[in-house]
């Protein structure tokens, strides 16, 4: 039998499932083909940039265009389907799950100097996981060292062993059968990272910045990050699934922002959407309804975009709107 996860967890593990199915739209959504820089709208700054170390929406936001996972959810559901994980065989008692990895995928070259001299392989995979479990691992207690999503899936207490049986093929065997492991795995606590970036800042002596300043393989490779004011990002040209279809992504953080809201939500799958005039005040919420079409928009005004997480998990987002401004500082480049 696989573990019940702990009250926590489960709450956890939706609100992160939903933010994630909202933000895989939002970075796939089909903009004019002129359009260079898409801005969102974040309420608060990331705690780090490290999701296994994180529980908060706002730290899964700013990680989450990073980084890719063994295992994702297929956009606008809960099914699972390959990511860094190409393929995958389970034991028939569920406690032994086999990976064979991808090949040919790239890391982020050029943040914080870092220049990867390899693709992708299991060490990566390794060094994500054993980081979090191991607490003798030489980054287990760097930023804090507490992996809480880890613990809450069981997988502290519940893992035997994590293999390298190749180079492109990882094992992990449990002891006890779960059945959601492949699920597990796609959550934002399995993020992968670049066990060869975390060697070339420990040989610089500057591991504190494996946090701060994150390499993955994901779609967006991180660019700057100013507390309470802004992150971005630039496509990765090299990314191995989807392309970007921005140059560029800008996370407009207002932590006290207030200002009209206004947006549009593709009603394919009847998903629900909130109407609200402010991004932080519960009491603004005016309405619930079916929202199709593209919504009007007022020059000169600030809008945020908010889409209520518990109905994310059944619809499918696209945005529809272009906007003279947008966060303030922030701006929708329509391009040339």
């Amino acid at each position: 039998m696989s573990r019940s996860l702990t009250p926590t967890a489960a709450k956890r593990s939706r609100l992160a499932l939903a933010t994630a199915l909202a933000l895989a739209a939002i970075a796939a959504a089909p903009l004019a083909a002129s359009a260079k820089t898409l801005v969102y709208c974040s309420e608060g700054s990331p705690e780090n940039f490290t999701p296994a170390l994180n529980t908060t929406g706002t730290s899964f936001d700013a990680a989450r265009p990073v980084y890719d996972k063994l295992t994702e959810f297929t956009r606008g559901s809960t099914q699972v389907e390959p990511g860094l994980a190409e393929s995958w065989t389970v034991s028939p008692d569920a406690k032994v799950f086999t990976f064979k990895l991808r090949k040919g995928v790239k890391f982020h070259a050029g943040v914080n100097g870092f220049k990867p001299t390899r693709d992708f392989n299991a060490d990566d995979v390794l060094f994500s996981f054993e980081r979090q479990w191991k607490d003798d691992h030489p980054y287990a207690k760097i930023s804090g060292g507490k992996y809480d999503y880890f613990a809450d899936m069981g997988l502290k207490d519940d893992v035997v062993s994590i293999e390298k049986v190749d180079a492109m093929t990882v094992k992990i065997t449990l002891k006890k059968a779960n059945v959601t492991m492949l699920a597990n795995l796609a959550m934002d606590f399995a993020s992968i990272h670049s066990a060869e970036y975390a060697d070339f800042l420990a040989k610089a002596g500057k591991k504190e910045q494996f946090d701060q300043q994150p390499v993955g393989t994901g779609p967006f490779s991180f660019v700057m990050y100013q507390k309470d004011a802004v992150i971005r990002y630039k496509a990765n040209p090299a990314y191995w699934g989807e392309k970007a279809m921005v140059d560029d992504l800008v996370y407009a953080i207002t932590p006290e922002a207030t200002g009209s809201l206004i947006f549009d939500v593709s009603d394919t799958f009847g998903t629900k959407a909130y109407l609200r005039t402010s991004c932080d005040d519960e009491k603004s919420q005016i309405a619930c309804a079916w929202i199709s079409g593209v919504a009007p928009v007022e020059k000169g005004k600030t809008y945020y975009l908010f889409v209520d997480g518990f109905e994310a998990a059944s619809g499918s987002f696209s945005i529809g709107f272009t906007l003279e401004e947008t966060c303030g500082n922030g701006q929708f480049d329509e391009g040339e």
